[in-house]
């Protein structure tokens, strides 16, 4: 025989309910009734730091913090939908090697490495878009072997050799989402970049503007323009894992 519940019963279990509601933590309006997490891991590296200032624009902006900025804003772009790691997550130095070494610490899928470009000359303008190749001319469809009796350090630099096809897919993905978000000049190309070197996973680095041009040192401070790149980089990552 069922046993049947005490009205009182009934009650406190609708004030607890309520209370759970009322003060349980939620991350965005909508998002207990839209879940979307695909599980994946994404590390971002925000270049320079501490010391390492990197690139310096005419008004005294610093590449180190632009980086920063543009990791930050990346990181909450993409948080609703994947696990999203920081190889440095304020202003202090960190070794070139160490960042992919903590991509691979954090079993990673992606890597992407922020920087800003540089130029003698205040004219370039615009976002560059870069895999890693062992040089520009090098065909990198045929696999490079590392030299006998080569030393481990030089084995670990070949890692990215087994994800350069997958790495050139992405940054091809990305210089087309950025093309589309956005009114300035997209640049893809092949360089022999160490950061990427030990990254055992698809790997990029993304040059989101020219620091040494007074209109991108603008709008490198402008949060609007990074939340866009935001975007575009999510819609690339979201293709590139075969995500709607």
């Amino acid at each position: 025989m069922r046993e049947m519940i005490h009205p009182v019963r009934i009650w406190w279990l609708a004030v607890v309910l309520a209370a759970i509601w009322t003060f349980a933590p939620k991350q965005a309006a909508g998002a207990w009734l839209t879940p979307r997490s695909y599980g994946e891991i994404v590390v971002i590296d925000p270049g320079h730091g501490g010391r390492d200032q990197g690139a310096r624009g005419p008004a005294g902006l610093l590449e180190k913090d632009v980086t920063l900025a543009m990791a930050l804003a990346l990181q909450t772009e993409l948080a609703k939908d994947y696990r999203v790691r920081l190889t440095r997550k304020a202003d202090y130095s960190l070794p070139v090697d160490e960042r992919a070494a903590l991509a691979n610490h954090n079993r990673a899928n992606l890597f992407i490495s922020l920087h800003t470009g540089a130029a003698f000359s205040p004219e370039p303008i615009g976002i560059s878009v870069f895999y890693c190749r062992r040089s520009p001319e090098t065909d990198d469809s045929v696999a490079l072997q590392p030299p006998a009796g080569a030393a481990s350090v030089q084995g670990w630099r070949q890692i990215y050799l087994r994800h350069r096809q997958a790495s050139r897919r992405f940054a091809r993905l990305a210089s087309d989402r950025l093309t589309q978000r956005l009114p300035t000049p997209v640049a893809l190309q092949g360089m022999p970049l160490r950061v990427l070197m030990g990254a055992d996973m698809p790997a990029v680095l993304i040059e989101i503007g020219y620091l040494t041009n007074p209109l991108d040192e603008k709008e490198l401070q402008n949060a609007g323009h990074l939340a866009e790149i935001a975007k575009a980089l999510h819609a690339a990552i979201n293709a590139f894992f075969h995500h709607p």
